[in-house]
């Protein structure tokens, strides 16, 4: 009998040890999402978010779960991605109020500014300001005669044939613009590791088994970046009309997973494939919306190789 009590005891003290390790191990997936936070790479900081977000639930640990929910909505408030923000936030403040923790006022408040700031955005979104160097935005929009409703047109499909055969006649060199367009998705993280494929005889198979597999493990990042580069290896097949697409496909992954910098490069994109396609409009409301997204968070380089690559297809 005294042995079955000590395997008994000795269980329950194996079983503690198992519940601070696994807690533990969760406040470590925090503290590694903190630092992808701070460093911008709000992608992997919400991935280490979810996992840790797991860990509470296994362990039933409901005031870790809300702080989780505190931090995800935290994470998305920083890519001014307030509806998921108030999502997450909204989940948290129902768990405090559960536990009646102290941190359910906190919360409240918290939320109630983060509406204030979604009305603001969808103002500012309304206003549509313009962010970019003012003698550079003015050319453009002296040229635009378009609204902002016409961005993610595609061609009808009556005038396709027109599209992929645009300027043949004045012997616009679609290979070159494709080297531009290389080297302007090598701006993009992780680009280079999908790069290698660009010079082999077989890259398009390729890229889209790479894609298959970015897909299978939701690399979002990398499914945009696949995207762009099959729609720069159409265009030097001058298949303008199935790139335009890709770059379309592009656009939505970046847009639905809040990567700024990949939603401002597709838009650029596609406003290269729009002066193509002699749709000065679209073209231009294209390369305005780029070019402010580029500016408003600060990605100088990008920016001032956007502004060349644009003044490039100007002259």
């Amino acid at each position: 009998m005294d042995s079955f009590r000590g395997k008994k005891g000795a269980l329950r003290n194996y079983q503690k040890k198992l519940y601070e390790y696994q807690e533990h191990e969760a406040e470590t997936l925090i503290d590694i999402a903190v630092i992808y936070l701070e460093d911008d790479q709000f992608e992997k900081a919400l991935q280490n978010l979810q996992e840790a977000l797991k860990t509470y639930e296994k362990l039933n640990y409901l005031e870790g779960e809300a702080y989780t929910y505190d931090l995800i909505g935290d994470t998305y408030l920083t890519t001014r991605n307030t509806k998921k923000a108030l999502e997450n936030y909204q989940k948290a403040l129902k768990i405090y109020a559960e536990i009646d923790s102290d941190l359910e006022s906190e919360m409240e408040e918290k939320i109630r500014e983060v509406k204030q700031i979604e009305t603001a955005l969808n103002t500012d979104k309304e206003v549509t300001k313009s962010l970019v160097p003012e003698d550079f935005i003015d050319e453009l929009e002296e040229k635009e005669n378009t609204s902002i409703e016409s961005l993610n047109n595609k061609p009808d499909s009556e005038d396709d044939e027109n599209l992929i055969h645009a300027k043949k006649d004045l012997n616009f060199d679609l290979k070159k613009l494709a080297s531009e367009i290389e080297e302007i998705i090598l701006l993009l993280d992780q680009s280079e590791l999908y790069s290698l494929y660009n010079n082999d005889p077989h890259s398009h198979e390729m890229l889209q088994e790479a894609l298959k597999s970015a897909e299978i493990i939701e690399d979002w990042d990398g499914q945009g970046i696949i995207h762009l580069m099959m729609g720069e290896n159409y265009l030097k097949l001058e298949n303008s009309f199935d790139s335009l697409k890709q770059f379309q496909s592009a656009l939505k992954i970046f847009e639905n997973h809040t990567n700024k910098k990949g939603e401002a490069i597709s838009l650029l994109l596609i406003g290269a494939l729009y002066y193509i396609f002699d749709k000065k409009d679209e073209m231009y409301m294209f390369f305005r919306n780029s070019l402010n997204i580029l500016h408003e968070h600060n990605f100088k380089k990008e920016e001032n190789r956007a502004i060349k690559f644009i003044e490039m297809l100007s002259n």
